[in-house]
């Protein structure tokens, strides 16, 4: 996930961040 999405999200929704990180990873490359 890049690092600026991953900042966003957290910044506004950390449980949407930490359950998206794990798809995000996957989704992303």
């Amino acid at each position: 996930m890049p690092k600026v999405l991953k900042e966003y999200i957290e910044k506004n929704s950390p449980l949407d961040a930490a359950a998206y990180e794990p798809k995000g990873e996957v989704s992303w490359q």
